[in-house]
């Protein structure tokens, strides 16, 4: 997991890459290491075996607390600490709340390295894990700091934006599908409808930090009702949505989505009774609610001020549907019409 930091620190210096015993590329044996004391120990040794004394060291996490151990009880071991996000201050927690915080923290993990973090704990095995769990809720590091003489970098950070989150809330708006402006007589001469206003909510889930720390994957599902009689339905809309930057300045996402109308509105905007069909001259339908349509949608923006995050940016949208079953087969569209329905926009955004 730490080879790439490994690469970009050797750039211009050397760099040792340890394992613990029973971590990584390190084997260790089944009743051993039994507490942080023997993880330190080991350091310690391995160190003067190799001839690195008083070399400078780094440790991230469990690795960070072990680092302050030796730098307290070996304080000729090391000439510098770097520790990164160390476990241990100002306390460790017990292993029940150490392992629901692994669950929790697990979906956080960006895919590229989540495959890793799971080989490696894999490699470790349970038994190594809980002695090792055990004996860090009962080890505190605190006392030691004192007793750490060398110059020492800590590292801390704010939670990591990568991982799993949730949304959820309302939508609102009007559906003005043949309220005005009816360009094809035929379809004219069936009469205006009233416009729909429909109210409802969306419930997704995404995941961010798929390629990079910026990017996102989501799946969503709206549903709209009508209250206002116009249609007396209701409109399903799941979809998936990937969104990434390409740079400072450009962002672009994609789309794929589909429509599950009911019975009440693939009726009203899709159905011909005989009356109309004798008014229109289209052939009368009886429209059967379900599968409505599949869809896709390209957006990109470039931000005129080269931060994405402030300033102004032109953008474009391009969004393409294809109607399916009744919906497609409606003389509305199949005489009238086209099922293959295009949208675009350009547009300048602003943000703050």
């Amino acid at each position: 997991m730490y080879v790439r930091v490994s690469r970009e620190l050797a750039r211009e210096r050397t760099v040792y890459v340890y394992d613990p015993p029973g971590h990584g590329f390190s084997k260790g044996r089944r009743d051993y290491p039994r507490s942080m004391e023997d993880l330190t120990d080991h350091l310690a040794e391995w160190l003067v075996a190799c001839g690195l004394n008083c070399a400078p060291l780094f440790g991230h996490s469990l690795g960070g607390e072990v680092i302050f151990d030796l730098a307290a009880r070996y304080p000729n071991c090391t000439s510098a600490l770097i520790a990164c996000a160390p476990t241990g201050i100002p306390e460790n927690p017990s292993v029940t709340m150490q392992v629901l915080r692994l669950l929790r923290d697990l979906p956080r993990e960006r895919l590229p390295l989540l495959v890793p973090a799971l080989s490696a704990y894999s490699t470790s095995g349970f038994g190594l894990m809980f002695r090792l769990a055990s004996d860090q809720s009962q080890h505190d590091t605190g006392p030691l700091l004192p007793a750490v003489q060398v110059p020492t970098l800590l590292l801390d950070g704010d939670a990591a934006e990568g991982g799993l989150d949730l949304e959820l809330g309302p939508i609102a708006g009007v559906r003005l599908n043949r309220t005005s402006d009816i360009k094809d007589r035929r379809v004219r001469r069936l009469g205006e409808l009233d416009a729909a206003i429909e109210v409802g909510g969306f419930v997704g889930v995404g995941y961010k930090g798929l390629t990079n720390p910026y990017d996102r994957l989501g799946v969503r599902v709206e549903l709209l009702q009508d209250v206002a009689d116009a249609h007396g339905g209701y409109v399903v809309s799941p979809s998936i949505e990937f969104q990434t930057p390409l740079s400072t300045s450009l962002f672009v996402g994609a789309s794929l989505s589909a429509e599950f109308a009911s019975e009440d509105y693939a009726d009203a905007y899709f159905s011909i009774t005989p009356a109309g069909a004798t008014a229109s001259g289209l052939s009368a339908f009886d429209a059967d609610g379900g599968y409505k349509n599949w869809g896709a949608s390209l957006i990109a923006a470039h931000s005129l001020s080269g931060d994405l995050r402030r300033g102004f940016a032109v953008f474009g949208l391009a969004n393409y549907k294809k109607l399916q079953n009744d919906f497609r087969r409606s003389p509305i569209v199949s005489q009238a019409g086209d099922a293959d329905q295009w949208f675009g926009a350009l547009g300048i955004s602003y943000t703050f």
